[in-house]
């Protein structure tokens, strides 16, 4: 979703024509194929509009850990060893963390405990909130701004309110 933002709103005709004397309107934007997105995201909104992220906090710190499950997913391959990010991702409460986990070197494959409504929801907040934060920043927000409606944050109680009014307790495991 970040990546469809970043094409079709800041590289977007549109883009190049409202920031006509920005150094990526100058320079062209083909090479930007071959960019990783987490450098994409960081050089885009620079080149356009003199405004980049703080590569040392929130969001980008968690955009670029939700970019390596997102390549760890895609080329999944069952180890014995979770990627070192598993491990933060299951303190933090994102992923599945299962009770024998704290007794026994216990590792579950670890795709599968990333397949939850908390993974999920952090996922979706993070893309939210970085598309959100380059808006803010915009310069002249008229022509990206109604993309903020497609990226709505899913507040933290959702979940919990949702399996309660299923009669569901979400606080057992």
């Amino acid at each position: 979703a970040v990546e469809a933002f970043v094409s079709e709103s800041l590289l977007s005709h549109m883009s190049m024509t409202v920031f006509k004397s920005s150094p990526l309107s100058k320079m062209g934007k083909e090479w930007l194929d071959r960019v990783d997105l987490r450098q994409k995201i960081s050089v885009v909104p620079q080149l356009l509009f003199n405004w980049s992220f703080d590569v040392s906090a929130q969001p980008y710190q968690d955009f670029c850990l939700l970019v390596k499950v997102r390549n760890d997913l895609t080329h999944y391959a069952f180890s014995d060893n979770n990627p070192s990010h598993v491990r933060p991702l299951k303190d933090r409460g994102i992923f599945l963390k299962h009770s024998i986990e704290k007794t026994e070197q216990f590792q579950n494959p670890w795709a599968q405990d990333a397949s939850c409504t908390e993974g999920i929801r952090w996922a979706h907040n993070v893309a939210c909130d970085i598309v959100n934060k380059i808006i803010e920043n915009a310069p002249s927000q008229s022509h990206i701004d109604w993309n903020k409606t497609n990226f709505t944050r899913i507040p933290d109680d959702y979940i919990s309110n949702f399996l309660k009014a299923h009669g569901i307790d979400p606080a057992i495991n």
